[in-house]
């Protein structure tokens, strides 16, 4: 199965966001002209939107390459996870997302150096995780906090694997880990602390690729395939409380596509996005005011190419954002909506092009 790009995920493990969430962050990179040896250098990109105006913020100056993920721990206290040369890294801000310090050395060895951070999350202010694999795809390696994020110890969940996609996610407050084949021949969801693992899909068909939870319930989303080569992929999103068997939702699109994010605002309302099938990939938003139990596709403007890779719904659940990545060239386009996904429009950023963004995130305010 074609399951697109492997990407990185920062989702909160706790309650979804309640009303009146204040500030809304996204992180990426920024393209530098070629160089004459070829490629482009990248530079951080995090973006904060304050009193309706998304503005650029400046990052560590010894932070290099792109950020990945982004969640916040409390009102204030928020992460961000990144790639550098060969290593992992680690950013916090304490207040809010409008400055940033290093804090790579806090991790253990086995996610500092030769790895790759890919999931963050916390179940409280207290308590987080985070999840790398090798550069190689080797995994996971999992860390785990209980004191704000001072120090961070190594974890073992019992589960090595060559994977394609890992997500964190919580049910009644249980950490939880998404594993997925880069094939899509497996689909599970692990107990961070006992390893145990729960079966998604049927028939080795299904690839998940996000994973979101609110309370006792859990969300997966990907694509199922009749096909190995992925050309006949359909969006699917599986759902479940807590000690249940994974069942299939309603998806009211039914031609080729990919889902690569679900985000649930309460165990109403809820994003998932992700790409259709093309000669280029175009957006695919949709948005459930159901519980999850039927998906619609949102109006999405015509002419717009990308990949949608991270979403996010807060307030009352009118107010939500998208990330479109192009796939052969490093430009993004950030959708947004008012009416809780059922239409979207390009928003207005400070960065103009030579960029991507990887991930979205809203503080609990």
């Amino acid at each position: 199965m074609r399951v697109g790009l492997v990407l990185c995920a920062a989702l909160s493990l706790g309650s979804a966001l309640p009303a009146h969430a204040e500030t809304v962050l996204a992180v990426g990179a920024v393209y530098e002209p070629a160089r004459p040896g070829g490629g482009a250098e990248s530079k951080p990109l995090l973006l904060r939107l304050a009193n309706g105006l998304w503005q650029s913020v400046p990052v560590p100056t010894q932070v290099s390459l792109h950020l990945t993920g982004v969640v916040f721990s409390d009102t204030a206290t928020v992460w961000a996870i990144g790639e550098g040369v060969a290593s992992s890294t680690l950013l916090r801000s304490r207040d809010g997302g409008t400055t940033w310090d290093d804090v790579t050395k806090l991790l253990p060895d086995s996610l500092r150096s030769d790895a790759k951070l890919v999931a963050i999350g916390f179940t409280d202010a207290a308590t987080g995780w985070l999840v790398g694999q090798t550069l190689f795809g080797f995994g996971p390696h999992v860390a785990t906090t209980t004191n704000s994020g001072a120090d961070w110890a190594s974890v073992d969940v019992g589960h090595v694997a060559l994977v394609g996609r890992y997500a964190l996610g919580s049910r009644n407050r249980t950490p939880e880990l998404l594993s997925a084949d880069g094939d899509g021949s497996r689909t599970e969801v692990l107990g961070t602390t006992s390893g145990a693992a729960e079966s998604v899909g049927s028939d080795g068909r299904f690839a998940g690729m996000a994973f979101a939870t609110v309370g006792e319930q859990g969300w997966i989303a990907g694509a199922t395939s009749t096909t190995a080569d992925g050309a006949r992929d359909r969006p699917a999103i599986y759902s479940a409380r807590q000690g249940e068997p994974w069942t299939l939702q309603v998806v009211t699109f039914a031609g080729p596509a990919v889902l690569q994010t679900i985000s649930l605002r309460d165990a109403t309302a809820g994003l998932a996005g992700g790409w259709v099938f093309g000669e280029q990939p175009r957006p695919l938003c949709l948005y459930t005011s159901s519980g999850g139990s039927l998906w619609q596709a949102g109006a999405v403007p015509d002419g717009l190419d990308g990949m949608v890779v991270s979403s996010v719904l807060r307030g009352r659940g009118e107010s939500g954002w998208m990330t479109a990545n192009a796939e052969n060239s490093p430009d993004a386009v950030l959708l947004e909506t008012s009416d809780g996904g059922v239409t979207w429009k390009p928003s207005s950023i400070p960065v103009h092009e030579g960029f991507r963004l990887w991930a979205l995130a809203s503080s609990p305010g």
